[in-house]
């Protein structure tokens, strides 16, 4: 800075003198002033500068203070006169400086950078708008052969991509538009002066502003942008505007920010097929590791195996002798790819080919990095498998031993032990408590002090395994190492005291129910009441909870109307709403659809972001819906039909019914006795299959729907009943036969009932005769092996009552059958059953004989 000052004071003085004097040296022309200029802007550019960038005392090296002395030259100074070069490297160093601050994010404050970084883009504005002003001017003058020996100030190529290179690291919203603002610019002025040779756009001006377009996934402009150069370059033939591999890149870049992946595959096969034809240069591995990269984001099937397919590809060509070589961020994003996709195993395994590549061939390129280790190990934990923390910690070993051999620059850091601590906390093994206080010592003896995350993952973990007192020993532990507790410290306690309180909860007496509930409920007041931290709506719906499942509905009433107060540091949100509906669900009291109805709907009352949580919010709904039709009450299925249709039509659209909606308003007027109630049941039934055809294949109508249509159509007087129950129940038989479903989704003995009752309720004088293809429906199951559909008293009953109430003849040799069958299936005779049977034999018989007892006897 001081040899800039200097240099600048000498320029100063250097203007002063030739002012006043006709001789200027010869040395001292504007090459000497752009070579300051240079100076100065390697000075921006290096780390010194940005390290102080705010000081004081640097304040002359402010673009703006330089270009006012440059404006001053070039009004006051024949000699020192900048030219177009001048003028780039000042906005090549503004471009410098809009990309440091924008990775200041820990120093400076969002609102501050962007506010840093318009100001220095308007600088860039005005720079261009004067330069194309003078140089206009310089035009326009009536000795025009003189003006183009003297006009060093002309914008070129240059100028203008220094400009765009400014706009597209700024990251801004409008970058894209801007820049390509400034490519039609620079048309229009070659179109204007057409001897103004140096503004014609080339393969760089396109380029930049294609990466602008690219980084906000504006695949069509993109694609508008590289149709254009090919059309300028086949229409003239200059191999300047030939797109290369960079321009391919953006267009990669854009399609995968879009999701596109399977196109940037696509694309990337195109570049391979044009190097061999040679109309391109060969792809990068930037190029590999951009579609690489989109798979890892990807939400395909298959993509974490697709991406894996290409980079096989990438290291068989250069084994061949041909293709780029993959590098550590090409591997990087196949591993967390498989992350992604749940499969650690193929994660792991190409880590270790990766390690093993670099140990034999040495090629730093693709050495293991701790941000690798640090991807595979957070997926470890998020597979939350048995042995996630016996993996994590073998990988630890691995880490320790590579920064011990030099193949790491160094050990285990804080993020890779706080990792394995998270995959202790969510193994279910029992060693997890001692594992996890060991690891902690181990960070202390490694030089890695445990932060507040570390402390706060062990807490969870050793409160979780019942173990609280431990789990309150790390807490002063944590203390006396000069850790600071935060929310989340006391939210685990809290949560972990809940949890046992609940689990306990029938082992308890309730004096000792009492106590449990008096210290959840003092150490909530201590995290609400200590100034050091602050109680969030996590910590106040941990109590909630608990108050929801120890049937405290009172108490939990009350603390969210304290959540509700203007005052309240917290306000409720989804979950605690969904908390409160549950526990009005649970409560048993006659007003508890009503009431969990009510919440709801304060939720839809309120603006905002009140259901900003789709899957939540979901859940608020159905709440609502079981609590209706847990209720029993006659007015249970058109309340659920009702909220039904509010959710459909919630912001258009924007809450879908799932599964669990369809087959809870099924099941709710599967309960009514409502005379339309079949009708409303398959137009619900309707709209599911319909949606399952279009593809959701979580709508697709199980078992248990389709018995609920066959329950509903039981209980009605209609004269297609029979036809329509037993229409359901052959659906379910048939999907069990074709379909691979589990014991627990097989027909139930329930269905081939509820058809049964369904043809005797009909009136049907077809009845017994169906009744008897039911029955045999049944056996066939049976004999399977379907435990689900062993007959039982009320399958007998509905046999008894059809044969009773119909008109065939010698019912009792029909009924003596069916006794026979429930001795062979052990069913005991009960009141219910012997006056059916009395039915069919007359009123009064008591000469059929069951176990050596009479009828009326038994």
């Amino acid at each position: 800075d001081r040899l800039v000052r200097e240099e600048i004071a000498v320029l100063d003085d250097q203007n002063s003198t030739m002012e006043s004097s006709a001789t200027v040296p010869s040395f001292f022309k504007t090459d000497l002033l752009n070579l300051v200029i240079n100076q100065w802007r390697k000075l921006i550019i290096s780390e010194e500068l940005r390290l102080a960038q705010e000081d004081p005392h640097l304040v002359e090296c402010h673009p703006k203070q330089l270009l006012d002395r440059l404006y001053r030259y070039e009004e006051t100074s024949q000699a020192l006169q900048p030219n177009i070069q001048s003028y780039a490297m000042v906005i090549d160093v503004i471009a410098s400086m809009v990309t440091v601050s924008s990775s200041m994010s820990a120093n400076i404050k969002r609102e501050q950078q962007e506010t840093s970084n318009d100001d220095l883009l308007l600088i860039v504005d005005e720079i261009i708008e004067r330069v194309v002003q003078r140089a206009k001017a310089f035009t326009d003058e009536s000795d025009h052969a003189q003006s183009k020996s003297q006009c060093t100030i002309r914008p070129n190529v240059v100028f203008f991509s220094s400009a765009m290179n400014a706009w597209v690291k700024s990251g801004r919203w409008d970058a894209p538009s801007k820049v390509e603002r400034l490519l039609e610019k620079m048309k229009q002025l070659k179109e204007d002066h057409p001897d103004w040779d140096d503004i014609t756009p080339n393969i760089f001006t396109y380029t930049t502003v294609i990466d602008a377009h690219s980084k906000v996934g504006n695949v069509d402009k993109v694609q508008t942008l590289l149709n254009e150069m090919y059309q300028l370059y086949h229409e003239t033939g200059d191999e300047a505007l030939k797109p290369g591999v960079r321009a391919f890149n953006g267009y990669l870049v854009a399609l995968s920010k879009c999701g596109r992946t399977s196109e940037a595959e696509d694309v990337l096969s195109q570049m391979e097929d044009l190097y061999e034809s040679g109309e391109l240069e060969q792809p990068s591995v930037i190029s590999y590791s951009t579609v690489l990269d989109g798979f890892a984001r990807s939400k395909e099937e298959g993509a974490a195996a697709r991406a894996e397919a290409i980079l096989r590809r990438m290291i068989e060509k250069k084994e061949d002798g041909g293709g780029v070589s993959p590098n550590a961020v090409s591997y990087n994003s196949v591993i967390h790819a498989h992350i992604k996709s749940g499969d650690v195993d193929a994660a792991e395994s190409l880590l270790q080919d990766m390690y093993e590549t670099f140990l034999s061939t040495g090629n730093m390129d693709i050495r293991p990095t701790l941000q690798t280790y640090s991807s595979l190990i957070s997926g470890i934990a998020k597979s939350r498998r048995k042995d996630a923390g016996k993996r994590a910690e073998l990988i630890l070993e691995h880490i320790t031993e590579m920064a011990k051999s030099g193949d790491l620059d160094k050990g285990p850091d804080l993020v890779i032990y706080n990792g394995v601590l998270d995959c202790w906390a969510k193994s279910s093994s029992p060693d997890t408590s001692a594992r996890v206080m060991s690891l902690l010592q181990k960070m202390v003896e490694d030089g890695v002090p445990p932060d507040v995350i570390s402390y706060n993952i062990a807490i969870r973990c050793i409160a979780n395994g019942g173990k609280l007192r431990d789990a309150e020993a790390i807490l002063k532990e944590m203390e006396r190492a000069g850790v600071q507790p935060n929310t989340t410290t006391y939210n685990s306690l809290l949560a972990a005291h809940v949890s046992e309180s609940i689990s306990k909860k029938w082992k308890r007496t309730i004096r000792e129910l009492a106590a449990s509930t008096a210290n959840i409920e003092k150490l909530f007041n201590e995290i609400k009441n200590d100034t050091r931290i602050q109680a969030d709506t996590f910590t106040y719906n941990t109590l909630l909870h608990f108050y929801s499942r120890s049937g405290n509905i009172e108490k939990a009433e009350a603390l969210l109307n304290e959540m509700s107060e203007s005052d309240s540091p917290v306000s409720p949100d989804v979950t605690s709403m969904n908390t409160m509906i549950n526990a009005y669900a649970n409560s048993g009291r006659p007003d508890a659809p009503e009431q969990a109805e009510e919440i709801l709907n304060r939720m839809l009352a309120q603006s905002g972001d009140a259901f900003s949580d789709t899957y939540q919010s979901i859940i608020s709904f159905n709440s609502v819906m079981a609590a209706w039709t847990k209720s029993r009450k006659p007015e249970a299925a058109e309340r659920c039909q009702h909220l039904f249709d509010v959710m459909k039509s919630y912001k258009r659209g924007k809450l879908k019914p799932d599964s669990f909606t369809y087959n809870k308003l099924i099941h709710a007027w599967s309960l009514s006795l409502d005379e339309n109630a079949p009708d409303y049941a398959e137009k619900v039934l309707e709209e599911m299959q319909s949606l399952y055809e279009r593809g959701n294949f979580r709508l697709k109508p199980t078992s248990r729907v389709l018995g609920a249509l066959v329950n509903i159509w039981s209980k009605s007087s209609r004269s297609n009943a029979g036809e329509k129950a037993e229409y359901y129940l052959r659906r379910i038989v048939r999907d069990a036969q074709t379909q691979n479903l589990s014991a627990a989704e097989q027909p139930r003995v329930f269905e081939f009932t509820a058809a049964i009752r369904a043809w005797a309720n009909s009136g049907d004088p077809r009845a017994p005769f169906k009744m008897d293809e039911i029955v045999y429906l049944l056996l066939q199951q049976v004999e399977r092996g379907n435990k689900l559909a062993r007959p039982d008293k009320h399958f007998f009953g509905a046999i008894l009552k059809t044969i009773a109430h119909s008109n065939i003849p010698d019912k009792g040799i029909y009924a003596n059958k069916v006794v026979k069958m429930m001795k062979d299936f052990e069913i005991p005779p009960n009141r219910y059953l012997i006056e059916q049977l009395q039915k069919c034999h007359g009123k009064g018989d008591t000469g059929h004989r069951l176990e050596g007892k009479s009828l009326v006897a038994e």
